[in-house]
């Protein structure tokens, strides 16, 4: 049975006001995309990095990111004390988890912010009482003990703050993996596309025999680089400049965000969207959707898809707190009497809240 977990107290809740209180200078371990987030976080709050940090392997002296120095790692553990240490890289897992034992081993307080991107899905202890019986159902449908751990992971993520609740149910293999690899060679449609990494990784995955795939991804930018990228594939593509959704329309669009670009009233930007069942005839293998908070709409529009070729889903269920039980809910309403779905959950990203995804495998009756 899924636990309802219990904390006094959320750490993300009070990470800004916690480090204010500390006191001690704030190291950001890490000089990339991720940290760069990390520091304008901190910034938002009042707060400023004395120094970013990397492995010896990649300190150049005299290195400066935004006139904040970069500093060698390994040099500042041997006075660890004195730092408060932020979590500033994203990958690799073994490097993520180093960090926290280095806390261990050398001192220093060790943090992270769990969301740079923003908040995805805010999540309490009574939004989960007032929807137990929801999750209950949901939990009883996964069909493995690991889809079963990542939820129960999940939720102590979310209402603890303490990022090591992924440590034991990440896995790096997203969407190409074991339940899935019957589905090489396959068409695969692409919701969120941005610029065309997913699609490459699927075709690489495939060795070159997949029959095609579809795209769509909203954000301009995006899909100027998605077209360029696609094009170099040994696989036929069809790119289309749509956000997934219910039905034809035009939405606003929080465009430049890169991989968080978002359909929202508070964008500026004015793009299409499109129902999938309206674009697509053929028969279908493989449907992902990451399309930040639009998911539902976008299974809604593909439920005539969906009963007639009943392909594989992996669809996000982190961008909402009730993603976990409509999602999984409003694919139960579209089986058909001789397929069923069969669900998995997996926790795809190790250093933050992100990248969980319901896989819907269909399983003939």
């Amino acid at each position: 049975m899924l636990q309802i977990p219990v904390y006094e107290r959320n750490a993300q809740h009070h990470i800004y006001e916690d480090i204010q209180n500390d006191g001690r200078p704030i190291v950001i371990y890490g000089a990339g995309e991720v940290a760069g987030l990390v520091a304008r976080r901190l910034q938002k709050h009042g707060l400023c990095p004395h120094a970013f940090a990397v492995d010896r392997a990649y300190y150049r002296s005299g290195q400066k990111i935004d006139e904040v120095p970069v500093c060698c790692y390994e040099e500042l553990q041997t006075h660890a004390n004195d730092y408060i240490f932020l979590l500033g890289i994203g990958q690799p897992e073994a490097r993520v988890r180093a960090f926290f034992e280095d806390g261990q081993r050398c001192g220093g307080g060790r943090l992270s912010i769990n969301t740079p991107y923003g908040e995805f899905a805010p999540m309490n202890r009574t939004f989960l009482e007032q929807h137990q019986e929801a999750l209950q159902e949901t939990y009883a449908w996964l069909s493995d003990a690991l889809s079963k751990q990542t939820m129960q992971a999940y939720l102590n993520l979310k209402l603890s703050g303490d990022l090591r609740f992924n440590f034991d149910v990440f896995r790096a293999d997203q969407y190409f993996n074991a339940l899935t690899e019957s589905l090489k060679g396959g068409l695969f449609v692409d919701c969120g596309a941005f610029t065309g990494d997913t699609a490459e990784a699927f075709v690489r995955w495939s060795g070159g025999t997949c029959s095609k795939i579809i795209a769509l991804e909203p954000d301009a930018e995006n899909y100027k680089a998605l077209r360029m990228r696609t094009d170099a594939l040994a696989c036929p593509v069809d790119t289309y400049p749509f956000g997934a959704w219910s039905q034809k329309d035009v939405l606003r669009f929080q465009g430049e965000a890169g991989s968080s670009s978002t359909l929202g009233e508070a964008g500026m930007i004015e793009v299409p969207v499109e129902a999938l069942d309206n674009l697509i005839q053929q028969d279908v293998d493989f449907i992902k959707m990451d399309i930040e908070g639009a998911e539902m709409e976008a299974l809604s529009g593909a439920q005539e898809t969906i009963r007639r070729c009943h392909p594989a889903l992996a669809i996000a269920a982190y961008h909402k707190a009730e993603d976990l039980i409509t999602i999984p809910q409003y694919i139960k309403t579209i089986e058909t009497e001789d397929v069923t779905y069969r669900f998995f959950l997996r926790k795809h990203h190790v250093a933050d809240e992100l990248e969980l995804d319901l896989y819907a495998l269909p399983e003939r009756q």
